[in-house]
């Protein structure tokens, strides 16, 4: 008699088991399918997220009066110095909140598209690690006869002009890191510990 009985649960169960609502099966499949691209959406940030993370950790080192690439720009700095208190003029100008440090670089568009080169999104890094922006500001002031850092760089044309970093006063810049564009992997530059009044 328990034999029996246990049959009829078993096929009761199975019929059961069966006859699903397809209103569920729907559910159920439309929360795979989401759960399965919310997994690509994560997996895909999760491996931008490290390329960029390379990208900027990770930039080609070079020496001063060196040509080195990112991506279509090619630079070569030519010299950096520091120790400069105002540039401009008394009536047009700006003081350093320290000094100033001039970078002088030329660029060349080896590619076949025009470029636009950000001088503000450049960095300088001291002895120490301290990192310094560009001062896009004061780069006017002291390019103000050059605007040509501030124009589309067309390809195979060459450019020169000069970033200008506000550092604290006696400070050692170490190198400087440019980009060709935002992402890109960047090239450091050693300059080699200029200090105030170095040229």
């Amino acid at each position: 008699m328990d034999n029996v009985n246990n049959k009829s649960l078993l096929w009761h169960f199975s019929i059961n088991s069966r006859a699903v609502d397809p209103h569920v099966k729907l559910w159920i499949g439309w929360g795979l399918l989401m759960l399965s691209l919310l997994m690509g959406t994560v997996m895909i940030d999760l491996i931008r997220t490290g390329a960029e993370l390379l990208t900027t950790i990770h930039p080609v080192p070079a020496r001063l009066n060196e040509a080195v690439d990112d991506g279509d720009l090619r630079f070569v700095v030519r010299g950096a110095h520091c120790g400069i208190d105002q540039v401009g003029t008394a009536n047009l100008g700006q003081r350093a909140r320290g000094e100033f440090c001039f970078v002088e670089l030329s660029i060349l568009n080896s590619g076949t598209a025009a470029r636009l080169f950000d001088a503000t999104g450049q960095k300088a890094f001291d002895a120490a690690g301290a990192t310094f922006l560009a001062d896009g500001a004061a780069g006017l002031y002291a390019d103000d006869r050059n605007r040509s850092l501030l124009e589309t760089i067309g390809p195979g044309r060459r450019v020169r002009g000069t970033l200008v970093f506000d550092v604290p006063d006696a400070s050692h810049l170490d190198a400087v890191v440019l980009h060709g564009s935002a992402g890109s992997p960047g090239v450091r530059i050693a300059l080699g510990w200029v200090a105030s009044g170095d040229g």
